[in-house]
């Protein structure tokens, strides 16, 4: 017998024989020897949580399934005492960690039974409501639905009214709760409707109200379990359905919900309400066809409506007719000019038109109206990053303005529990609404393809409900895939803080569908924004901006961050098509000219952009130049206006709309040169350009965003590419466009190029990047919160 199972066998027997001190005292002996023993964090776990030390026994319990996730026992322990601890949301997630890691169907049924026991107390007199004892359960909360579908088409055939069951609550504490909703007291809203659900738990007005509360504070599946509820115990009615709906919208449950809309109208047609949800319902699903039927059905019910006339505009704007959106959108701010959303649709659709000025002063007017919306703010953040001409200094002072409004009141974050071995196994947790077909999942695939699985734990907090085949790819590479889209701000605070994250990354900045708001609650001790937005969060309690060398020269750029920037030797890998079309030959070989291009969106195409464009072209006369994703022919006709004010003649541009990507690919094959712009610089178009042998005309920049050119060009050892200022950049791009020789050879090389370059290595960034997660992880080692 060795040694170590000699101190095991030891513990057991005091334990075994009541002598908890003696057993705890060998436990902790054999995992000084076994750091990983999963029986001794086990045991030790169970005799920690029997003697009321909490923190200890989930420490020691989560350990044991680190280290033997296959072993259902440990996970029956865990999920017992968060279970014990009323810590429901907590044991939902263990359970859907159980079942990733492989735990067998019948095990994970008796856990599943175990939470729902605990979690939903007899209600004070009969009711039968539906029991969601999981996020996710898609078999019971169908099952649900479909109850009550058939019982609302019965009771709309019968022609009557569901009949009401137990007591009624006087109509003054109905119309208390009205006033609360319409008031957006929610909190209030939601203690009081909680109340009634207990003294009144038969009559639906508790259940609903307090569904819509929790709706609009976003605990969507709380959310769901109220409407739920409330529907059943009165089918039929209009409005109860729609919200029903829309609370299954938020899970994706698109043909249920959709049932619901279509049988909420088959009651009362012309409710404009129920109408929008459904349209925006088609919208998400890309039917837009269906999106643009109800829209219209909407203003032509209530052409003065805003709500209808912005539905109207959004079904153009993902038909990508920002022109026509916006009268709609002015008539909805016309009708409604407290509308906050209409202000940002409008906002959007200036931006799609290139008109950024417009963009950013209707934007201000949207946080005006919606000063507690982080999104709208997050929006006019993401506009003012285009502006060239604000300073550095003033848009750092605009993104900690958003910090002071969203941070701040929050307070300062509890201390964190995590363990400070500075060389353990790290928990990592990425935070993104991108895990999907997007240019972020690009970026991070080839990172996680590569990382080290014996020093560090991968989390995915999963942000949307959009799930594709590059999604299925991304969840196999995680250890953990945890569905948050229905999940607070506050709540998935706590999530992360239960999963005991180590490092959680944001991926997404002030683009849609971030989680800013859950990292200003700082539930990690180290907290660092990454890939999804050149600039800074503005937030104090994210630490660092990762970064490279090139992209972020020493000394340059820190002061314009609110975040340390993280300087790694090289920060970015990216999936390069290996399926894409083959480089052609350089077209100014056969046209005897030479063709620039840009395949950025209008947004970037600033005023700086075009006097730069405007001088080269006006200093090489035969010059063309092909712009790609113009969507309008307003935004066509903008830029060939624009063009034309600087002496550049219709005849020599030529213009693309938004095509497939292997179409946009083979585009690249008419190009010799990309043109950059300006202040805000190509990024992935950059990249796929580089991989067509098409190099990037760019310059050095005064803001990161406005360098990404520069550090792609010097990484590929091309610096004859990046002029030093707007003087230089004509003169290298009229210097370059007489020799096609050197382009032909540059283009035929350029694959060959990035593959041998390590900068652009996956498995050399991955390797960059995992010691700047240790090197963040020491540093808070070494100090005390």
């Amino acid at each position: 017998m060795d040694a170590v199972q000699s101190i095991y066998q030891e513990a057991v027997a005091a334990q075994l024989a009541g002598r908890m001190e003696d057993a705890k005292v060998a436990y902790r002996r054999l995992l000084e020897e076994v750091p990983d023993h999963p029986e001794g964090h086990h045991n030790l776990g169970l005799l920690a949580y029997q003697e009321g030390e909490v923190e200890q026994a989930l420490e020691h319990l989560m350990n044991a399934v680190e280290a033997r996730p296959g072993e259902a026992e440990f996970w029956h322990s865990l999920i017992g005492v968060l279970v014990a601890l009323s810590a429901f949301d907590h044991a939902h997630n263990a359970l859907e960690q159980a079942g990733a890691a492989g735990i067998a169907a019948e095990e994970l049924e008796r856990m599943r039974q175990c939470i729902a026991a605990a979690e939903v107390p007899p209600p004070p007199e009969p009711v039968e409501p539906v029991q969601l004892s999981i996020d996710g359960e898609r078999e019971e909360i169908l099952a649900a639905v479909q109850r009550i579908l058939v019982r609302s088409r019965a009771q709309k055939a019968s022609g009557k009214k569901a009949e009401l069951r137990g007591r009624i609550p006087e109509r003054k504490v109905i119309d208390r709760m009205t006033r609360l909703f319409n008031a957006g007291e929610l909190r209030e809203l939601e203690q009081f409707a909680g109340k009634l659900t207990r003294s009144h738990p038969l009559h639906p007005a508790g259940w609903h109200f307090l569904g819509m509360a929790r709706m609009r504070l976003g605990e969507r599946l709380e959310s769901l379990r109220a409407l739920i509820k409330a529907n059943e115990l009165h089918p039929g009615d209009a409005l109860m359905l729609d919200h029903l709906g829309t609370a299954l919208t938020s899970f994706n449950y698109v043909a249920e919900a959709a049932s619901l809309f279509e049988l909420s109208l088959e009651i009362r047609p012309n409710k404009i309400d129920t109408i929008v949800r459904y349209a925006n319902l088609a919208v998400s699903c890309r039917d837009l066809d269906r999106a643009e039927e109800l829209a219209r059905r909407a203003v032509e019910v209530a052409p003065c409506s805003a709500m209808a006339c912005r539905m109207m505009a959004i079904v153009l704007l993902h038909r990508r007719s920002p022109l026509e959106a916006v009268p709609y959108l002015e008539q909805a701010i016309q009708a409604d000019p407290t509308m906050g959303d209409a202000y940002q649709d409008l906002g959007y659709a200036y931006f799609s038109l290139g008109m950024l000025d417009k963009s950013v002063s209707t934007s201000e007017l949207a946080v005006e109206r919606n000063p507690e919306n982080a999104a709208a703010y997050s929006n006019l953040l993401f506009f003012m990053t285009h502006q060239e001409n604000l300073s550095p200094e003033e848009v750092l002072r605009k993104h900690l303005g958003f910090g002071e409004r969203f941070e701040v009141p929050l307070g300062d974050p509890r201390p964190h529990e995590n363990d400070r071995n500075p060389e353990r196994r790290l928990r990592i947790g990425f935070v993104s609404a991108d895990f999907y077909n997007h240019a972020v999942a690009h970026f991070l695939m080839p990172v996680l393809e590569h990382i080290d699985r014996d020093r560090f734990d991968l989390f995915a907090f999963h942000n949307t409900v959009k799930f594709d085949e590059t999604s299925e790819k991304l969840k196999s590479l995680f250890k953990y895939w945890v569905a948050v889209s229905h999940v607070s701000d506050r709540d998935l605070a706590e999530i992360v803080r239960a999963c005991r994250i180590d490092v959680l990354i944001d991926l997404s900045g002030h683009t849609a569908g971030n989680r800013l708001l859950t990292f200003a609650r700082k539930p990690a001790p180290v907290q660092m924004s990454w890939i999804g937005y050149v600039d800074t969060t503005g937030l104090r309690s994210i630490d660092y901006y990762v970064t490279d060398r090139f992209l972020a020269p020493l000394g340059q750029f820190d002061e314009h961050f609110s975040e340390r920037l993280l300087r790694l030797d090289s920060a970015v890998a990216f999936t390069f098509d290996q399926d894409a079309p083959p480089v052609g030959p350089a077209p100014m070989l056969r046209n005897g000219f030479v063709t620039f291009g840009s395949f950025n969106r209008p947004g970037k195409i600033t005023s700086t952009t075009l006097d730069l464009w405007a001088a080269l072209l006006n200093a090489v006369p035969d010059a063309r130049i092909l712009i790609g994703s113009v969507e309008t022919e307003d935004t066509q006709r903008h830029l060939t206006q624009e063009l034309s004010l600087r002496c550049v003649s219709e005849g020599r541009l030529r213009f693309l709309p938004r095509v497939t990507l292997r179409a946009y690919l083979e585009a690249h094959n008419e190009v010799d040169i990309l043109l950059d712009t300006f202040p805000y610089n190509a990024g992935t178009t950059a990249l796929h350009s580089l991989w067509m042998g098409v190099p990037v005309l760019t310059m050095n920049g005064s803001r990161m965003l406005s360098n990404v050119g520069a550090a792609l060009m010097s990484k590929a050892e091309l610096p004859d590419f990046v002029g030093e200022d707007g003087e230089d950049f004509v003169s290298k791009g009229a210097a370059l466009a007489k020799q096609p020789h050197l382009l032909a050879g540059i283009r035929a090389g350029m694959r060959e190029r990035l593959m041998r370059q390590q900068l652009f290595s996956a498995r050399y960034v991955t390797r960059c990047l995992e010691g700047g997660f240790r090197s963040a992880w020491l540093d808070w080692c070494a100090r005390r919160e």
